[in-house]
């Protein structure tokens, strides 16, 4: 009799997951959209992959928004699952499809929280699960508008839809929050503090590579992928002082913010 994990639960909903990337990522990104399509055979779910910016008017991350209303104009998915390019699917046989039919509710739209939200960042937009419905095209629209004031602002439409949570809480409604890890964890540096639930293990669903610079993230897929189906060893650091980490992420936001 073969294992429980041999075979994924196959959901009844329906399900297309959106990734974008840039040609300066492809060195990690090409790995993680590849794992991310084993994935999505695996489940049966759509994958639709993005290989530049969609919008030149704004930083690069904001090209999300618009990936996301594509999709959901052009998919007849129940649901639109937007991952960033630097996550590494952990445990292939997590069906996410069946975790938001647990999750989802009465909600249209799903995310997770942040590592840090006691530091003010409420939620992490890497992960965003949208149900294809009226009013998921407006809510995206309604944070590409409101992002207008903070389209150069660091963590961009997270922080436009930060500020929608808490400025225009009739939407929050229809807005799910799911606690880490359900839908991700971070491996970052441990300067960061990060809780220990939110902090990578290999148990978890989704491995998000989140504020490292991009050798290190060049590295840490790399070193993921060697463990082929279920990496169990956590990638190795490189050596960096942390003000050399912050001054290299300035410069990288600098980069995407020309």
């Amino acid at each position: 009799m073969g294992s429980s994990k041999s075979k994924p639960v196959v959901s009844e909903i329906t399900l297309t997951i959106v990734m974008l990337t840039t040609p300066d990522r492809f060195e990690f990104s090409s790995l993680t959209i590849e794992r991310m399509k084993m994935y999505c055979d695996l489940h049966r779910y759509q994958l639709l992959v993005f290989e530049n910016v969609l919008e030149t008017t704004r930083a690069a991350p904001w090209s999300k928004i618009v990936a996301l209303q594509r999709a959901l104009i052009s998919t007849k998915s129940d649901y639109v699952a937007w991952i960033d390019d630097d996550i590494w699917v952990t445990n292939p046989f997590v069906s996410l499809s069946k975790l938001i039919e647990k999750t989802i509710g009465n909600n249209n739209f799903l995310l997770s929280e942040d590592a840090q939200k006691h530091n003010g960042y409420p939620v992490n937009t890497g992960v965003m699960i949208l149900r294809n419905c009226d009013w998921s095209k407006e809510y995206l629209q309604m944070v590409w508008e409101e992002g207008k004031s903070v389209a150069k602002e660091c963590l961009w439409e997270q922080t436009t839809i930060t500020n929608l949570l808490w400025q225009a809480p009739e939407l929050n409604t229809k807005i799910a929050v799911l606690p880490m890890p359900i839908l991700q964890s971070f491996y970052r540096y441990p300067e960061t503090k990060d809780p220990e639930h939110c902090t990578w293990s290999a148990s978890h669903f989704l491995c998000h590579l989140t504020g490292l610079p991009k050798q290190v993230r060049i590295d840490a897929v790399k070193h993921l992928e060697k463990q082929g189906l279920f990496p169990m060893v956590r990638p190795p650091f490189q050596k960096m002082k942390w003000e050399e980490m912050v001054l290299t992420q300035d410069k990288e936001l600098e980069r995407i913010n020309r």
